[in-house]
C-alpha cells in the first residue's frame, strides 16, 4: 500500500532528538518534517530538531563533524548527567 500506517505518537515518552539531513535519500526530509509535527502535537518528547545540508552517510563520514561533537554529543552529555543526578545510573 502507498499509505503508511498510522501511529499514536502520544505514547512516545522518551526524550527524542532529530538530526535531519536535507539531502538524505533514506530518511526523507519530508517524512522527517511529518514526524516532527506528529511528535510536537503528541506531547513534549521532542527535545531537539535540527536540519543540516547533508545526506544520510554524511552523519558518519562528513569532513567536518563539528555539528556532531557540539550538538549531538552535548545532548548526550546533558541527558547522561541528568540520569546520574536522578540516580538512574546502573
Amino acid at each position: 500500500t502507498s499509505e503508511p500506517p498510522v501511529y499514536d505518537f502520544s505514547n512516545v515518552k522518551v526524550p527524542t532528538a532529530m538530526f535531519v539531513g536535507q539531502y538524505d535519500r533514506l530518511a526523507d526530509p519530508t517524512d522527517c518534517a511529518h514526524l516532527k509535527q506528529e511528535l510536537d502535537t503528541a506531547g513534549d518528547s521532542l527535545i531537539y530538531y535540527q536540519e543540516w545540508p547533508l545526506g544520510h552517510l554524511a552523519f558518519l563520514l562528513a569532513d567536518d563533524m563539528e555539528f556532531w561533537t557540539k550538538d549531538a554529543m552535548g545532548m548526550v552529555e546533558q541527558y547522561t548527567a541528568d540520569l546520574v543526578y536522578q540516580g538512574g545510573e546502573n
